[in-house]
This record gives structure tokens, sequence and C-alpha cells, in this order.
């Protein structure tokens, strides 16, 4: 990766973090810790529990956990699934990545919609595509053409999906995992816990193996 890529990289994903903070100030949520641009480590207590019910990749046993919130029309949420593309790719039978829905609504107006249009898709047994897709075409996301992008990620019943949107099945998932997010006291996204430690913000490849690397050596070591 080049350095002019690097850089665009770091400030997309400052961008989302910080709008991410105006966007809680708003909306009177209370997140008290502002520093968005911060990567600091802070424990979650009940990361287990945030892993039942979602959409998961990569291995079942004995992997060490990676918790990713997502907002679609984020473009460091972006760049952060090519990380996580390849690290699934590099540990295909150690890690399992889940994932929640934190669309930052203020500052993104259709990236609440494409959330609930990913989890009618995972109804369907297409998130993982769905999910790719809607990062590879951010552009189509504000058009809200779901069904297209449904289709394209290998949706036939459309009907089914169609069906999926009109009620509010997807709502009740998309709320949970924000009301998930706002508990933890999420500043941005992309926001991500590796076993059981919260980071915000990107991570080169490299960095991300080093965190689950170190998870998996606190994990062996626990008593």
């Amino acid at each position: 990766m080049d350095a002019r890529l690097q850089n665009l990289i770091g400030v997309t994903i400052l961008v989302c973090t910080i709008a991410g903070t105006v966007a809680f100030v708003r909306t009177q949520v209370a997140r008290r810790d502002g520093r968005a641009a911060s990567m600091a480590v802070r424990h979650v207590s009940n990361a287990t529990a945030l892993q039942r019910d979602v959409p998961h990749e990569g291995a079942s046993v004995g992997a060490v956990a990676l918790v990713a919130f997502m907002d679609y029309q984020c473009a460091g949420c972006r760049a952060m699934q090519v990380v996580i593309d390849s690290l699934l790719q590099r540990n295909a039978t150690s890690v399992a990545v889940f994932y929640r829905h934190y669309p930052l609504t203020t500052l993104h107006e259709s990236a609440y919609d494409a959330a609930r249009a990913a989890v009618c898709a995972a109804e369907g047994g297409h998130f993982g595509a769905f999910h790719r897709l809607a990062f590879k075409e951010q552009d189509l996301i504000a058009t809200k053409a779901w069904t297209t992008l449904a289709v394209r990620a290998g949706v036939s019943d459309t009907t089914r999906f169609r069906t999926c949107l009109a009620t509010t099945r997807p709502d009740t998932v998309v709320q949970r995992d924000a009301a998930a997010g706002d508990a933890l006291g999420l500043v941005g996204t992309p926001s991500f816990i590796v076993g059981d430690s919260l980071y915000t913000g990107y991570r080169s490849t490299n960095d991300l193996q080093d965190l689950i690397s170190n998870a998996g050596r606190r994990s062996r070591s626990a008593p």
C-alpha cells in the first residue's frame, strides 16, 4: 500500500470517527469519551454475549473472536472490511468474526436502511455477499436500490427479501446492535472487539494480526 493510500485511509477513518462523536453529542447519547481519534483499548466484560445471534464467519470452535461494529456508508469501515477479509484468509481455522450494525444516522442518511437490507439478505443466507457488495458499491447505497444489491449478492427469492424489508424484523436487529454499541460507549466506526478488548479506528492487516495473536496467547495462558 503506497503512502498516499495510507494517508487517505487515515483521513477517512478519522472523519468517520470524529463525525460519529458529533452525532452522539447531537443526539445527547451518554457516550462520555469524546476522544474519538484515540485508539485506546478498553476491557469489555460481556464480549462473549455480543457474539450471539449475529452473522458469523470463520472458525467456530476454539477461535479468537472479533466482533465488528460497522456502518455501510463509512469509508473507514469499507477499508477495515478489506483487512478483516485478509485476516480471515490468514486464519481460517483460528479466528471467528461476528458482525453488528452501528449506523451513524445523523451523518450517513442511508446507513440505517442499508443495515436493514443486510439483515433481510441474512435471512436468506446471503449476509456475507451482501455485506461486502454494499461496501464495494457504496455509491449505490444512497440510491437505496436494495433489491438490485440483493440480486447481485445472490438473493434469488426477491419476494421474501422485499417482504422482510416491509416488516419491523430488520429494525429489531439493527436497533439491538446499535443499543449494544451505545452500551459500550462507542465513539465512531469502525469499532471492534478482539477477545475482550475494544478498539476504535482502522488497523492494518499486520496490526490486527498482532491483536489476534496476542488475544490468543492470553486466552491460552488464562487459568
